[in-house]
């Protein structure tokens, strides 16, 4: 963070302490990073990875999580909400932390990161060819085989999404990450703003039942005991109270999850256009109503070919 030596000049006595960068102390949303504190308050409603994240970082040493999710050009762009450095941190890291840091960098010194643009082609052609197959063979009234070969191509060309969802694709280019993640968003009718601003989280607060929406499914299922109480979602802003309803679904969660994942895919279309048409974040160019022009080209194709 390099970067961050400039701003400090005008900030070079400040020396924060983690007491004063707690949220119950300051409205400003400021984290610690490289023994540096920021202030991303101005930059939390564009962060492209979602406000959520950086509102459960708030008040915490984010170094870990910054270099799991950020290369090198994105750090560049730190330096500007550089407030200042951070008083040493009294809680050593974790031997966890310190293995993953290891096993970091070894993941980066081997190159793994590097994108192979070949496989991405090849991918996105193989898809082509999926989605060319599904329709000839619906049209010639190979329901069944037709059918298989749509799954196919939604399993395939959602791993292209997931990668561009997290700009880890052109990593340097957001707009051609963007283009990506919107055609598939266009193929498979999962929101990218929507998507954007779930996993992302998911990804920082793994399995947190409170924190992590990706695991969220009450009254429906219940994937952790924590669940047997009624426990506040964090993500949601929500109650996920454990009610006499709740107890009964939960009970019979062996029989119902498979059926229930038959019909998940709709309840991930409503979730997509809910964020969308509730106001919250947009992280693409295309804007609220462009998103919502391509959930709707989605329906259009698909309600054709069906």
């Amino acid at each position: 963070y390099n970067n961050c030596e400039a701003d400090l000049m005008i900030n070079k006595d400040k020396v924060w302490t983690w007491d004063e960068i707690q949220p119950d102390r300051t409205d400003r949303w400021i984290v610690a990073i490289d023994g540096k504190a920021y202030d991303v308050t101005d930059w939390a409603s564009t962060h492209p990875g979602g406000p959520l994240v950086l509102q459960h970082h708030r008040g915490r040493d984010a170094t870990d999580a910054v270099s799991a999710f950020h290369r090198p050009n994105a750090r560049k762009m730190m330096g500007k909400y550089c407030i200042g450095r951070m008083e040493p941190n009294p809680v050593p890291p974790s031997t966890a932390t310190l293995e993953y840091r290891k096993l970091a960098a070894a993941v980066e010194a081997a190159g793994l990161y590097k994108t192979s643009y070949a496989f991405y082609a090849g991918t996105l052609a193989w898809c082509a060819l999926l989605l060319g197959a599904a329709w000839w063979l619906a049209g010639a009234g190979y329901v069944i085989p037709g059918a298989l070969a749509v799954a196919l191509f939604w399993q395939q060309v959602a791993f292209v999404g997931h990668d561009a969802g997290h700009h880890a694709i052109a990593h340097a280019s957001r707009r051609v990450d963007e283009v990506l993640g919107l055609g598939v968003n266009a193929a498979v009718g999962i929101g990218l703003s929507w998507w954007n601003n779930t996993h992302n989280t998911h990804h920082c607060v793994v399995n947190s039942a409170d924190c992590d929406p990706d695991i969220q499914f009450m009254p429906l299922v219940a994937n952790s005991p924590l669940y047997f109480k009624s426990l506040f979602s964090k993500y949601h802003m929500d109650e996920m109270t454990f009610d006499a309803a709740a107890r009964r679904l939960i009970s019979i969660q062996h029989f119902t999850f498979l059926p229930l994942l038959c019909i998940a895919r709709y309840g991930l279309y409503l979730q997509a256009f809910l964020h969308l048409l509730h106001g919250k974040p947009v992280y693409t160019r295309a804007g609220r109503w462009g998103e919502l022009g391509v959930q709707l080209g989605f329906f259009l194709w698909y309600g054709t070919l069906v």
